[in-house]
């Protein structure tokens, strides 16, 4: 068998970013082969290479799973009838799967395992440890780069982000509800009556709300940002870069992809809460 550690990315796109920048990071400084497996599903339904480059590491491979792909590194479940649990027993000396991955605490040991073992089968749905400053290597395609470019030329000299995640987050609704950030909005407009404000949201209707609210200061798209279609996930990753450009950034509770926009721009991100164990994400 040979020695090598493939990761199946999980999750949205900044915790697949999360994944890639921590992972490779990773495999370059313990001189480890990694394979990143980039699956397109409900949850992000567009291609790594449609949207993003990176650069060529001898041992870094991150690759778009086709059809054979899905025969041995899909996530062993009922949808497959578990049976990509069986092939991997074949192919991997050592298998974490989700469960046990959540399971390990410190995080530490979770590297550990990597260290000690040659042929690894494993998920990722976040950063594998604190080395996350590899996510400035993750490359914006040039069409993808312009129409942020185009977003940015909107903003007045003094202009926020707020982030407000709803879809697919129950935790993201209930502690970081609308009425938070409208106060946000005020109390900075009281500080600085030039303001303007970018939203980002995979909710159009409360983008609407605070566009009717708050009238030109609020800058958006309004086009849908939907995870199951690659036109939707265009849109948000637009949103994130756009985001990071912004002074600093009022983001939402549980959700990752405030803290990536806020990490790639060297900005503050606050997260509007009302429970303050969600006030760190990353």
């Amino acid at each position: 068998m040979k020695e090598e550690i493939s990761i199946v990315l999980m999750g949205g796109l900044a915790n697949r970013m999360l994944s890639i920048a921590s992972s490779s990071h990773f495999a370059v400084e313990n001189e480890k082969k990694i394979k990143l497996i980039w699956f397109c599903d409900k949850t992000l339904n567009c291609k790594f290479q449609d949207i993003f480059t990176f650069p060529e590491y001898k041992n870094v491979e991150i690759i778009d799973a086709k059809w054979k792909d899905y025969l041995l590194y899909e996530r062993p479940r009922q949808r497959n009838l578990y049976i990509t649990k069986i092939i991997q027993s074949f192919f991997f000396d050592k298998r974490i799967y989700l469960k046990d991955f959540a399971s390990f605490e410190p995080k530490n040991q979770f590297l550990q395992s990597l260290n000690a073992n040659n042929n690894i089968y494993t998920v990722a749905y976040c950063a594998i440890d604190k080395n996350i400053e590899w996510l400035k290597k993750i490359k914006l395609l040039p069409f993808l780069k312009q129409s942020v470019e185009e977003k940015i030329d909107l903003f007045a000299k003094n202009t926020i982000g707020i982030h407000i995640r709803r879809t697919d987050l129950p935790n993201s609704t209930e502690n970081s509800p609308l009425e938070l950030f409208i106060s946000a909005i005020q109390k900075e407009i009281e500080e600085d009556s030039s303001v303007k404000f970018y939203v980002a949201s995979d909710s159009l209707d409360e983008k609407i709300t605070l566009k009717n609210l708050f009238g030109d200061r609020i800058i958006s798209s309004y086009k849908e940002t939907r995870r199951d279609s690659k036109n939707g996930i265009y849109e948000a990753v637009i949103e994130l870069y756009v985001l990071s450009r912004t002074r600093k950034i009022l983001g939402t509770a549980t959700s990752t992809f405030s803290a990536v926009a806020a990490y790639l721009g060297g900005i503050d991100c606050t997260v509007i809460t009302k429970n303050a164990q969600y006030e760190s994400i990353i």
